[in-house]
């Protein structure tokens, strides 16, 4: 199936052959065969950051593609900054496969962990992947609760597990993750600030491409509901712990 898709996408893509493609959420498993194929490019060639939908046909059946063509530079703010509320990064945190990469385009995966990695390993202790992950994911929660709905996708799918924790696990045994490489004092404030608004930021972006730019219509809130209608809030609190307040 990521062969059939990488090849659609290179005919979709914006001019350039400097671009790294991820097939993202239930698509990077090939399941159900009847969703919607999700995927992302991050390059630093892209002049806009942009969604291109369009239909494809995978064994004899019409899905729809949600293709979105993410600029370095918004992708690297999200990521370093939740400048978007992770609307663009965390599409990277918890099911993801490459499709392709091209030229010299960042490792948008790995530069994605690598700065959770960072922020998880407080004390320089060398944590487990499943460490690093599981607080990951505890922080997405808290900054934007809707994310316990591909959560519970990834709790109970133990294939999707796998795949994250070996991916993971080799940046948690990288030489270069430590506490001292983490960014500046200002740079961390300006996350904080923004994971207080992480639910209204990546909201925002959704209206954005997928609710004709209105925040909080008609779409936005039937996409929050069902969000909402996925959850298995006890296997989201086993996985997570039940969350305080700061």
């Amino acid at each position: 199936m990521n062969t059939i898709i990488s090849s659609v996408i290179q005919a979709k893509i914006p001019t350039s052959n400097n671009y790294v493609a991820y097939v993202y959420g239930s698509s990077a498993n090939n399941e159900p065969l009847g969703r919607d194929i999700d995927v992302m490019a991050v390059s630093a060639d892209f002049k806009k950051t942009e969604l291109i939908s369009f239909l494809i046909e995978l064994h004899g059946t019409v899905r729809a593609c949600n293709f979105y063509c993410i600029t370095e530079q918004m992708f690297l703010a999200d990521a370093c900054y939740l400048a978007y509320g992770g609307y663009y990064s965390h599409k990277l945190s918890v099911s993801f496969g490459v499709l392709s990469k091209l030229g010299t385009a960042i490792d948008a995966a790995q530069l994605f962990w690598e700065y959770e990695a960072k922020r998880n390993n407080i004390n320089d202790a060398r944590l487990s992947a499943r460490t690093i992950i599981r607080e990951t994911h505890r922080r997405i929660f808290q900054q934007t609760p809707t994310f316990a709905a591909p959560l519970t996708a990834y709790i109970n799918s133990p294939d999707r597990i796998i795949k994250l924790e070996s991916f993971v696990n080799l940046i948690a045994r990288s030489q270069n993750i430590s506490h001292q490489d983490a960014k500046s004092r200002s740079e961390r404030s300006i996350y904080k600030r923004n994971s207080r608004r992480a639910f209204y930021l990546y909201w925002r972006e959704y209206g954005k491409y997928k609710d004709d730019g209105v925040l909080w219509g008609r779409r936005t809130l039937a996409k929050i509901a069902k969000c909402l209608a996925k959850i298995d809030h006890a296997a989201v609190i086993s996985y997570l712990g039940e969350m305080q307040h700061d």
